[in-house]
């Protein structure tokens, strides 16, 4: 295999236009341990663990040099079930025939399909980071990514689009577990740009009824890169690159909050099983659609308004708590048992949660003013900001803003104007930008309170 350089663009170099190596290499270029900023080389390619890694990839890089099947397992189990980019049937093929090739000639499989070796080394790379082995195996699971990463080039020059967009939905995916991956942003908004380029969000490209093979391909990636779009977007609290008005294909009407609980409902009690053998594998599928029905969630939270004491506000607001607590006492599980590794997006999530619960006087009522509810849910809040932290670091601001939140929400420090100041200017320095909504939830309730002398 060729030898991965990690060399990044130079200037003297520059072209009157950015080609699609450069774009990719400045993606991966980046540590995501900050999901909102980009300006920190990632370790992986630079410094003395990057020559590590170079060393690793000189020397040659066999999949087959672990037992490679659970981790593809677990990522058919979980991945595969909420972005299904590829046919199972496909994927399982392609993992056969890469697995083969690696015990004699790669470079010929390299030669005609570099998309099928890009993809299954990006789902066995992912699929480690969500086995309870993660800590021990990361060395590998990076190395694999990287892989990945140097015959990208390949792939663009000798595939399709819709190959080319698969690819890198594969290594956005697996940059969401580690800050080794590259800027999940970056690497997204690439795979959409190439997305829209081809016209998979026309239904003259796109249309999952079809006959047509490639047509029916191009719907899987574009709804998977729509969901992860929402995904990433809602996180980062930034706007959503594709526009539902660009979209040609048949879709509801805008409606009320309660219209889309309904739904939301519905797709909550009908989603799919974990379909393997697995004793874990429905927890780790329940993991990640929890993820997606609690951002579903707070969306809807967000139309609420606090006056609104309706039945159906209250059935809303009940099923919310009953879901974002839950939510979070999956996640400590999982940091308790280490049975996977966490995102980096799960601390944005954990911290737009306990604000929402803390804040929002609507899950007041739900909890009858209970101060043992409200100390369980901000302990467990900041437990698991401390464990996300340690693979994310930027992720402490977080902690920090609110750990004083919870200071300042004390009955005795309610009327305390400097922790209020400390709490207030600690949002505004933070690393990683608060979402309005929830500065808009946390400065509600500093009005009308009293300031002590």
């Amino acid at each position: 295999m060729a030898e991965f350089t990690g060399e990044q663009p130079s200037r003297s170099r520059a072209r009157p236009f950015l080609s699609f190596e450069t774009l990719f290499r400045s993606s991966t270029g980046v540590a995501a341990s900050n999901l909102s900023r980009s300006d920190t080389p990632n370790p992986a390619v630079n410094g003395t663990l990057g020559d590590f890694h170079r060393i690793l990839l000189r020397q040659g890089l066999q999949l087959n040099s672990i037992d490679t099947q659970k981790p593809f397992n677990r990522y058919l189990d979980m991945y595969m079930q909420c972005f299904p980019f590829v046919e199972r049937s496909q994927l399982m093929e392609e993992f056969a025939t890469v697995s083969q090739a690696d015990l004699g000639n790669s470079d010929a499989l390299l030669t005609d399909s570099p998309g099928k070796v890009v993809r299954i080394y990006a789902a066995v790379a992912t699929g480690i980071l969500l086995t309870p082995e993660y800590r021990h195996m990361e060395t590998f699971a990076t190395t694999l990514a990287l892989t990945a990463h140097q015959h990208i080039p390949r792939v663009d020059e000798s595939s399709g689009e819709l190959e080319t967009v698969q690819c890198l939905i594969a290594i956005a995916l697996f940059s969401l577990f580690t800050s080794f991956g590259g800027s999940t942003w970056h690497l997204l908004g690439l795979a959409l740009s190439r997305c829209v380029s081809a016209g998979m969000h026309h239904i003259r490209v796109s249309d999952a009824q079809s006959d047509d093979e490639e047509k029916r391909g191009c719907s899987r990636a574009f709804w998977c890169l729509y969901v992860f779009d929402t995904l990433i977007s809602a996180s980062l609290d930034r706007p959503y690159f594709v526009q539902d008005e660009d979209i040609t294909t048949l879709r509801n009407a805008e409606k009320g909050a309660l219209f889309h609980f309904i739904n939301l409902r519905h797709f909550r009690e009908t989603m799919p099983k974990s379909s393997t053998g697995f004793d874990d594998g429905s927890w780790l599928l329940n993991n990640l659609c929890s993820r997606f029905c609690c951002r579903a969630l707070l969306e809807i939270l967000s139309h609420l308004s606090p006056s609104q004491s309706t039945a159906e506000t209250a059935m809303v607001v009940g099923y919310a708590n009953e879901q974002l607590t839950g939510f979070l006492n999956l996640l400590d599980q999982n940091s308790t048992t280490q049975s996977c590794a966490f995102m980096g997006c799960d601390g944005l999530l954990v911290f737009r949660i306990g604000a929402e619960l803390l804040c929002n006087p609507l899950f007041g009522t739900v909890r009858g003013g209970s101060n043992s509810a409200t100390q369980v849910v901000s302990q467990t809040c900041l437990r698991l900001l401390v464990a996300i932290s340690e693979r994310f670091s930027s992720i402490r601001c977080l902690r920090e803003i609110l750990d004083r939140l919870v200071v300042f929400l004390a009955t005795e420090s309610r009327q305390n104007h400097a922790d209020w100041l400390s709490l207030a200017r600690r949002i505004e320095s933070s690393d990683i930008p608060i979402p309005r909504r929830v500065q808009d939830l946390i400065y509600s309730i500093h009005i009308n309170t009293p300031v002590s002398g």
